[in-house]
């Protein structure tokens, strides 16, 4: 039998997602109080145990955004489960508690998975609404980056290389941090994306060391760009980069995509997932070039909105 308590134990949650194929990053138990840290959200941690083991987490954020009625999200990634009998007990605590906090309703953001196990049985199924505009994209790294390179096509081939010429520096530097912020601050402006704040990358560092990775782009000392990456299991997860303008002209884009995949195969790392963009936007036709598109999720629970959420419902592709 399968019970959904409230409430975690940090260990024996971590040592679940690791062993949990699906996982994404932020499925580990410290960033809710990353979350809550930085930006005083209300966290929830739901665990399915079956025999006493965790078989399934659902972390889950209030979110209180005046003049709207508070609602309930997880955090990117959604349920992550050892089978659907799991997920379905997840999702039908996570309905009692939207009712419960009275909440407008509960979304689970950015799911690999379209939803299979609400069917007519799972509580609450009835009341599920699925968008996909949303995708990543995932290359393996198995194959090295010798074998990279050469699937690659002449023309991402010659774009690399023009950036390999325009005389970047590289480093890999996790303490560069404060360093690299105003190009992702400056980006995520231009984009018209919310900016994340510094000391939420500050807190990641900190509760992640291990984890968290940093590439800094510098050219004649003038701070280019790079990316944050984010290590589990297998997978680095590059949800984080910026390129100043002066200098996507020369190509330095495709050159910190190639060197972060290069130097992540040559690590030994098996994939990599360069992060959430709208569906044939031009920012998910590039990272086409380096991998294979994969559709993200967006499930949203009705409860005291009868209408879907504006920015989940009316969601567009960016224009590149």
């Amino acid at each position: 039998m399968i019970e959904v308590h409230e409430g975690m134990d940090a260990v024996a949650w971590d040592e679940f997602v690791l062993a949990a194929p699906q996982a994404s990053t932020y499925h580990l138990a410290a960033w809710l109080d990353i979350f809550r840290q930085t930006y005083g959200l209300r966290p929830f941690a739901l665990v399915a145990h079956e025999a006493g083991a965790p078989v399934g987490v659902l972390p889950l954020c209030l979110v209180r955004a005046w003049p709207t009625r508070p609602h309930l999200t997880s955090l990117p990634g959604g349920v992550v489960a050892a089978s659907p009998a799991a997920a379905a007990a997840l999702l039908a605590a996570a309905c009692a508690l939207t009712r419960r906090l009275d909440a407008a309703y509960l979304v689970l953001r950015d799911s690999p998975d379209p939803l299979p196990w609400a069917g007519e049985s799972a509580p609450g199924a009835d009341g599920w609404h699925t968008v996909a505009r949303h995708v990543t994209v995932r290359q393996s790294l198995q194959a090295g980056a010798d074998a990279l390179w050469q699937g690659f096509s002449h023309d991402l081939r010659n774009l690399v290389r023009r950036g390999q010429r325009a005389g970047f520096d590289l480093s890999w530097d996790a303490d560069q941090l404060d360093a690299w912020y105003p190009a992702f601050a400056e980006t995520a402006q231009r984009k018209g994306t919310p900016v994340l704040s510094r000391r939420f990358f500050r807190q990641a560092r900190m509760h992640f060391p291990e984890r968290f990775t940093l590439l800094v782009l510098r050219h004649n000392g003038e701070l280019v760009g790079g990316g944050c990456q984010f290590l589990l299991g297998q997978t680095v997860w590059c949800t984080w980069g910026a390129i100043r303008p002066p200098f996507l002209r020369q190509h330095a884009t495709y050159l910190m995509y190639w060197e972060i995949m290069a130097h992540f195969a040559g690590l030994g790392w098996a994939a990599v997932d360069f992060g959430r963009s709208a569906a044939d936007s031009g920012h998910a036709a590039f990272k086409r070039r380096f991998g294979q598109q994969q559709p993200l999720y967006q499930h949203v629970w009705l409860h005291r909105q009868r209408t879907l959420p504006g920015l989940i419902a009316q969601a567009r592709p960016r224009a590149a």
